[in-house]
């Protein structure tokens, strides 16, 4: 009985050590996970910071609407060109349209839901209003995404900020018109 016990004590002493290695092992792998995580995080928001920067010196935003959920994601950016406030944005193309000249819906609704399949690449120019009721003159561009069935699933693109170049040209045009009556 004493052999027994002994066996047994043995074999729980065994078990009790292969499982504080293993423990031990999960936890060093656990706190490498957890660096690796922290440092690619580190590397993302970095990424994000510097793509936010480029995207303000080249005036333009990004988006992307989700046809099955509806969801129209904006970057900061293409709230500042838009000078929008993005706590007042629903995320959806309806509340997009809050912000979009009158003339232009049809025309940015015809790019957001085209009829059929369209080249991947597509632009349009939209005018926007903003809160403020000064009009931002842009054009979206977009990629398309379709599933196996050539169903739309995903458009995402660009919005740039065409206002400075649309007050110049109409500068310029105003000027012709003055030297011509002159």
């Amino acid at each position: 009985a004493n052999e027994e016990l002994y066996l047994l004590n043995e074999k729980l002493r065994t078990e009790i050590s292969q499982r504080i290695k293993a423990e031990e092992e999960l936890k060093s792998y656990k706190d490498y996970l957890h660096d690796v995580i922290k440092e690619r995080t580190t590397e993302l928001i970095e990424k994000a910071k510097k793509l936010d920067y480029a995207q303000f010196l080249a005036h333009i935003g990004n988006w992307e609407l989700d046809y099955k959920t509806q969801r129209l994601l904006c970057s900061d950016n293409f709230f500042s060109i838009l000078t929008i406030q993005q706590k007042h944005f629903p995320s959806s193309v309806e509340g997009l349209l809050q912000y979009v000249h009158p003339y232009d819906k049809e025309s940015l609704m015809a790019f957001l839901y085209p009829k059929e399949e369209v080249l991947n690449f597509e632009t349009v120019e939209v005018r926007f209003l903003n809160e403020t009721g000064n009009i931002k003159y842009t054009l979206l561009r977009a990629e398309r995404t379709f599933d196996q069935d050539g169903k739309l699933i995903r458009s995402s693109g660009i919005l740039q900020d065409l206002t400075k170049i649309r007050q110049a040209e109409e500068e310029v045009r105003s000027n012709e018109e003055k030297f011509r009556k002159i």
